[in-house]
C-alpha cells in the first residue's frame, strides 16, 4: 500500500534534510517540493560528489523517480534554468520526469531590488533573492505566475501592471533606479522554453499518482520550522509556510494523503540571518563547532547554540548499517564487543540499557578510526534497529531524525 512521508526541519534550517531526503527518494515514485524558493539549498553527496540543490527536488539524482516544483514555491526563472543546465551537463535526465506548477508565482528583477533595499533598513537578514517580495505580491492577487509564460498578451498586462508598482515603490519610496519593463517582459520571455517543457498541472498530476496509481511520494520541505511565517520566531522568519500545513497549500494536496512526517534536527542549533538566538555560543566551543560550516544557499556563517528543546522519539535508520545484531546478551554483561570486520580491531559496542538480557543498543566505529559513526536503537527490542544517529562528517553525532506523528 502506497504511504506518503514529509520530510521537516525542525530547527531553523541547515539540520541535514537534503541527505535525508536523498536516502529516502530510493523508495518512492516522486519527490515533491511545496515551499520556499532560491534561498533554500539542499547539499548532497551521490558517487562521492557534492551538489547543492536550490530548487529541484533532491530525488533529481536518482534516474527512477520523479520531481515536482509545487504552487507554493515562488521561481526564479533564472536560477532554475542555471540548475537545469547543471545538472544536465552532469549527465541528470530531466525529461519526462520533472514537472512544475503553473501557479508557481514568479520572482522578478524589480522582487529583489525591492528586497535589498528594504532589508537594509528593516535588518531581517534576509539572503536578497526577492523571495519575500513575490510572496507579497502573490497574496495580495497581482503576481506574475508561471503558466502566465504561455500567453505573451496576458504576460504583458501583468507584468506592466507590477512593475509599476514596484517602480513607484523603488523611487517614491526608496529612492532607487527603477526597472525597465519591457527589459523585464524580454528577460521573461527568454525562459519560455522553461514552461514549454516542464509547466504542468501538478495538482492533478500528484492526485493521479496517489490515488490512481497507489504511488508513495515523498514531500520535501525548505527551511525550518522556527522560520515559518506564522508559527517561527517573527518576524525574524521566512515568508512561506515550512512546516506541515504548507504541503496541503503548497502541492493542493488534502492532509489525509500525509502518512507520516519525519523530521529533522541536529545536536546543536544553527540559524542564518537576523532574529533571537538566546542560547548561541560565542566562546570557543562555538568557534570549534562553527569551523567549515556555512548556509548552503548563502554561504554566510552560522550562528550556533545548544539545543534547548526536548524532542520525544528518534526515528527510523538513515543509513544503512552493515552490523548484524546478537539477540541475548548476558545479564551480567552491560557490552558486548565485536570485530566486524574480523580484522582483530573492535569496530561496534552492544549494549543492554534496560539490563533485561536484549540488546538495544549499538554503537559503531565504522571507520576503526576511534570515533563513533554510528548510534542504532532497538526501541522494541524486536530484533530490528528501529532509529539512528549518524554522523557523516566524522565530527559530531549531528543528524537526528524525529517523529512528530
Amino acid at each position: 500500500m502506497a504511504s506518503n512521508t514529509l520530510i521537516l526541519g525542525l530547527q531553523w534550517g541547515d539540520e541535514g534534510k537534503g541527505k535525508i531526503v536523498d536516502a529516502l527518494s530510493e523508495e518512492v515514485y516522486a519527490v515533491c517540493r511545496f515551499q520556499g524558493g532560491h534561498n533554500a539549498g539542499h547539499t548532497i553527496k551521490v558517487n562521492g560528489q557534492q551538489t547543492v540543490l536550490h530548487l529541484t527536488p533532491s530525488g533529481i539524482l536518482h534516474p527512477n523517480v520523479n520531481c515536482v516544483i509545487g504552487n507554493g514555491v515562488v521561481l526564479s526563472l533564472e536560477a532554475l534554468d542555471k540548475e537545469i543546465n547543471d545538472l544536465v551537463d552532469a549527465g541528470i535526465n530531466f525529461d519526462n520526469r520533472f514537472f512544475v506548477s503553473s501557479g508557481c508565482a514568479l520572482i522578478l528583477p524589480s522582487h529583489i531590488s525591492i528586497d535589498k533595499v528594504r532589508d537594509k533598513k528593516e535588518s531581517i537578514g534576509t539572503t536578497g533573492r526577492g523571495i519575500g517580495p513575490s510572496y507579497e505580491d502573490k497574496i495580495a492577487r497581482r503576481a506574475v505566475r508561471f503558466g502566465d509564460l504561455g500567453n505573451e498578451q496576458i504576460l504583458r498586462e501583468k507584468v506592466e501592471l507590477l512593475v509599476s508598482y514596484h517602480n513607484r515603490l523603488l523611487v517614491e519610496l526608496y529612492e532607487e533606479e527603477p526597472h525597465d519593463i519591457d527589459h523585464v517582459i524580454a528577460e521573461l520571455l527568454s525562459f519560455k522554453h522553461l514552461h514549454d517543457k516542464y509547466c504542468t498541472d501538478t495538482q492533478g498530476l500528484i492526485y493521479d499518482w496517489i490515488i490512481k496509481e497507489n504511488q508513495s511520494l515523498l514531500f520535501e520541505g525548505a527551511q525550518g520550522t522556527l522560520l515559518d511565517i506564522d508559527h517561527g520566531t517573527y518576524p525574524y522568519v521566512t515568508s512561506s509556510s515550512t512546516t506541515a500545513g504548507g504541503v496541503s497549500t503548497g502541492l493542493g494536496l488534502g492532509p489525509k494523503y500525509i502518512n507520516k512526517i519525519i523530521g529533522i534536527s541536529k545536536a546543536y542549533c544553527t540559524r542564518v540571518g537576523e532574529g533571537p538566538f538566546p542560547t548561541e555560543l560565542f566562546d570557543d566551543n562555538g568557534k570549534m563547532v562553527g569551523v567549515n560550516s556555512f548556509g548552503d544557499t548563502d554561504g554566510q556563517n552560522l550562528n550556533f547554540a545548544i539545543a534547548i528543546d526536548h524532542v520525544k522519539k528518534i526515528l527510523k535508520p538513515c543509513q544503512k548499517s552493515k552490523v548484524s545484531k546478537p539477540n541475548i546478551v548476558k545479564k551480567k554483561d552491560k557490552y558486548i564487543e565485536h570485530d566486524h570486520n574480523k580484522n582483530g580491531v573492535i569496530d561496534t559496542w552492544y549494549y543492554d540499557s534496560d539490563n533485561n538480557g536484549k540488546i538495544d543498543t549499538a554503537y559503531v566505529d565504522d571507520d576503526e578510526n576511534g570515533e563513533i559513526e554510528a548510534i542504532l536503537i532497538d526501541d522494541n527490542e524486536n530484533g530490528k534497529w528501529d532509529y539512528s544517529i549518524f554522523d557523516d562528517k566524522e565530527k559530531n553525532l549531528s543528524t537526528i531524525l524525529l517523529s512528530s506523528m
